[in-house]
């Protein structure tokens, strides 16, 4: 990290909002476990409240904030809901640095490669193949989409219940 980065980073340590992109965040709520974006004047972003977040989060964007750079599998830890407020976050203050860009090209990659695989079995079983090992792959694709959070509960539970409705 070059020493000029460094010290304005240094800078912003007591600061009561921080540049996020374009907009800003109030660090006392962000300390608080809270996301408050605000304006260059302190004034809260219309549209855009104070939500509760989790403590991985908090570290995400304390990281983008001292540091210009956060480590991809802390965002994998996140929950949907809350890589989607990054995401939206991210976007809404024009903060594309790149890990985010990297993490939003790898995550459409990982879900078309795996849904691809899916759609292949998937055809397969109804073609008639529904051997142990079809099924096995199935199920551990979805597993595998469920756990990076590519899809929502609901939706594994739908493509779960359209592979049992097949055998």
């Amino acid at each position: 990290m070059s020493e000029e980065k460094t010290q304005v980073n240094e800078s912003l340590i007591g600061k009561k909002i921080v540049p996020f992109g374009k907009k800003f965040i109030s660090m006392s709520s962000l300390l608080k476990n809270s996301l408050s974006l605000r304006t260059e004047n302190q004034k809260y972003v219309k549209g855009k409240r104070s939500v509760p977040i989790s403590d991985g989060l908090k570290n995400i964007i304390l990281d983008i904030i001292f540091k210009n750079n956060f480590e991809p599998k802390e965002y994998y830890k996140l929950d949907e809901e809350e890589q989607r407020l990054f995401d939206d976050t991210c976007s809404f203050a024009g903060l594309l640095t790149h890990n985010i860009a990297k993490l939003t090209s790898n995550t459409s990659k990982t879900r078309a490669e795996l849904t691809g695989k899916f759609n292949v079995l998937k055809g397969e079983l109804l073609a008639g193949n529904n051997s142990p090992e079809i099924l096995k792959k199935m199920r551990n694709i979805l597993l595998e989409l469920k756990a990076k959070n590519l899809i929502s509960k609901a939706h594994y539970d739908k493509l779960l219940s359209e592979i049992v409705a097949c055998i």
